[in-house]
């Protein structure tokens, strides 16, 4: 029994310590933002000192230190070799929260996955609140639909898109809905909720009228003037996540034109973290299917159950396809939670679906390290197919042949 009882102990330890290292992941990314201000700052001093009461009740091998300078001589590294616990979850992820580069420091994928596992709930709680509403009160699942799949279209927007989205989500939203958004959210005007996700573009962020916008996600593009090894200044962009640029040329980014003295405005930074950076590949798959379906041979279905699963694709011959698509840097992370949420669960046991096969995708650039990992370590790994978008694209191509190609 006392063995039992230290297993458990020292299970709960771990769990502590890497719940306060989420914090403090989160805590990073606000103190690297730019403007930092002492809301930022309190964050960072908080998420110290309980890492530093963390190691020091715990007797660690090394005591977390409460200045940013001694920090830095830690946080370079992987965690697990940090000194102050081992974290399973993190096992085969060699990086650390920071990385020097050029004289400036940044911010990893690590360290944004784990500030999103902090700050999950907050950056969605709105579109959560819609998602249990259209649920419980079985109200048109169109209402969470396009809600979602707007914000992930529309990581900054003009004023003057405004009364087209408001018309969009007016139409369908009945008198029923009206009636739960108002007990469930205080507003019966969905527009309402829609517009609470944004804030206002600062003047300061445009040039000459126009803002450059990330190729990938579509957020704004913040520059950095930077001498290069000829003494010449070059501008280099980067954007909330490193993947962004990675993923697509900053070549191709957009510029959106916005006139003197209207009003521009984008998602705040906990929206696009936990709904439209993880959402990016479920709208870009989606609409690929979508395109490929030039006969009517199937129907594809976003969103379907609010959120059951990101995708159910039904062919004619009675046969249906549910997918979701995961977009984690950690593939021990994804396992473990697919491992404790289950996958897909929701749509397999509902009758209303008669799900035939489950395909978990993954982005294209996941490599076949990541794959073996995330199949080694997730229980239900055998159940379902395991793909990147271009493998089930292929797959998908087979099934309908005759459709023509992707």
């Amino acid at each position: 029994m006392g063995e039992v009882m230290s297993e458990y102990k020292e299970l709960a330890k771990v769990q502590e310590g890497l719940k306060l290292i989420e914090y403090y992941s989160f805590s990073i990314l606000k103190l690297f933002q730019r403007d930092v201000y002492s809301e930022m700052l309190s964050d960072w001093k908080k998420a110290s000192m309980l890492l530093y009461l963390f190691t020091v009740r715990n007797c660690t091998d090394k005591i977390f230190p409460l200045e940013i300078n001694e920090q830095l001589e830690y946080i370079i590294y992987p965690i697990n070799d940090w000194g102050i616990g081992y974290y399973s979850e993190l096992d085969g992820v060699d990086m650390p929260l920071l990385f020097p580069a050029e004289g400036e420091w940044f911010t990893t994928e690590l360290a944004i996955e784990l500030a999103n596992q902090y700050q999950r709930n907050p950056g969605a709680q709105d579109l959560e609140k819609i998602k249990n509403i259209v649920r419980d009160a079985g109200l048109n699942n169109k209402i969470y639909t396009c809600f979602r799949e707007l914000l992930v279209r529309n990581a900054v927007i003009l004023e003057d898109s405004l009364p087209c989205i408001k018309n969009e989500l007016n139409n369908i939203v009945d008198n029923d809905s009206r009636y739960a958004l108002e007990q469930f959210c205080g507003t019966s005007d969905l527009m309402d909720i829609f517009e609470d996700q944004y804030i206002e573009v600062h003047p300061s962020e445009l040039n000459n009228e126009q803002l450059e916008l990330c190729p990938y996600c579509g957020y704004i593009l913040s520059t950095r003037n930077k001498r290069n090894f000829a003494g010449v200044l070059e501008v280099h962009y980067s954007c909330l996540s490193p993947k962004c640029l990675l993923r697509k040329d900053v070549n191709k980014k957009k510029l959106l034109l916005v006139s003197k003295g209207k009003r521009c405005f984008k998602l705040k930074k906990q929206v696009m973290f936990s709904v439209v950076l993880p959402g990016i590949i479920e709208i870009e798959l989606y609409d690929k299917l979508r395109k490929a379906n030039k006969n009517k041979n199937y129907e594809v279905i976003l969103y379907p159950g609010a959120d059951k699963a990101d995708i159910i694709v039904k062919f004619k011959d009675g046969i249906t396809w549910a997918i979701d698509a995961k977009d984690w840097i950690n593939p021990n992370a994804l396992a473990n939670n697919l491992n404790i949420k289950g996958f897909m669960k929701g749509i397999f046991n509902d009758p209303n679906f008669n799900i035939s096969k489950g395909y978990l995708i993954l982005p294209n650039d996941s490599t076949k390290e990541y794959k073996n990992v995330l199949k080694a370590k997730w229980e239900k790994a055998n159940c379902y197919e395991v793909l990147s978008i271009k493998e089930f694209l292929k797959i998908f191509q087979r099934r309908i042949s005759n459709e023509g190609k992707f």
